[in-house]
């Protein structure tokens, strides 16, 4: 009776510290499974903020979740890689908050929500979802824009109090609404668009020199191009692309006349007639 109550004294202690660790270990793995994201290049000085807290120091393959955030100080950069693919490159002196991410696989509906604060971000928005609704897989917040996308590669900046999206590549256009006017506009590849509170939304060809600029200023030499492609070659214009006319129906084209080919008569050899005989005068006789 005695050994079983000391038993018993020995096996709760030994429980209740089995719990303790059990639920630790259930903690710290809690949120690396809940990532969205992971910061995969820093250039300068990048600092992050967890939640609501304060900003810090970021680290490489640091990971980010919801109501996280990003920031790039002067002559700084960064680049952050989605569970989906979806990769964002952060220019000097912008702020990015991941306001809602979620696939949707235990969720339900998904929903991949970002603010972007201040500065310029390069997006290249994977098309992971495939549902076929036209819906935007990606929504990026502006101080006077919400910017839908789906698989594009795209650059919203804001300067002031101007917002311009520049749409680079895209399957689709990039659909644009105004907070302030309700104004709702498709942007086409190839133009960007500059909104600002309570006007209405201008859209601009891209010249090829003002791409360029773009690409230079948020490139960085991690995944944001496929494997194998430089950034010249990225950089390089696009190829003219050529339409080519559809065929029409068919149609019997009406005989071509054709002249005969004038033929010159053959000359006919006449021969020469003779030359009239001419009589030498007679000399006079002699008496």
């Amino acid at each position: 009776m005695v050994g079983q109550r000391l038993a018993g004294l020995w096996l709760a202690p030994l429980c209740i510290v089995t719990g303790l660790i059990f639920f630790a270990a259930n903690c710290q793995a809690a949120p690396s499974s809940s990532y969205v994201a992971e910061i995969i290049g820093i250039n300068g000085q990048v600092e992050s903020r967890l939640r609501k807290g304060a900003f810090s120091p970021a680290s490489i393959l640091q990971k980010l979740s919801s109501q996280d955030a990003v920031r790039t100080l002067v002559n700084s950069k960064a680049e952050l890689s989605f569970i989906d693919q979806s990769i964002l490159v952060l220019g000097a002196k912008t702020t990015l908050e991941i306001s809602n991410y979620r696939l949707g696989e235990r969720e339900g509906r998904p929903a991949r929500t970002l603010k972007l604060l201040n500065g310029k971000i390069r997006f290249i928005v994977n098309k992971f979802m495939g549902s076929g609704t036209g819906e935007p897989e990606f929504t990026v917040d502006t101080p006077t824009l919400g910017v839908g996308v789906r698989g594009t590669d795209g650059i919203i900046e804001i300067k002031g109090s101007t917002d311009t999206v520049y749409l680079l590549k895209a399957g689709t256009p990039v659909a644009l609404h105004s907070k302030s006017t309700g104004e709702q506009v498709d942007l086409q590849p190839g133009y960007f668009a500059v909104s600002q509170a309570g006007r209405p939304i201008r859209i601009f060809p891209l010249t090829e020199d003002l791409r360029r600029l773009l690409l230079r200023e948020l490139s960085l030499a991690f995944e944001i191009r496929p494997l194998g492609v430089t950034i010249e070659q990225e950089l390089a214009p696009p190829p003219p692309s050529i339409a080519v006319p559809e065929a029409g129906p068919t149609q019997a084209l009406p005989p071509v006349y054709t002249p005969p080919v004038p033929v010159a008569p053959t000359p006919v050899p006449v021969a020469p007639s003779p030359a009239p005989h001419s009589s030498s005068p007679s000399s006079p006789r002699s008496p």
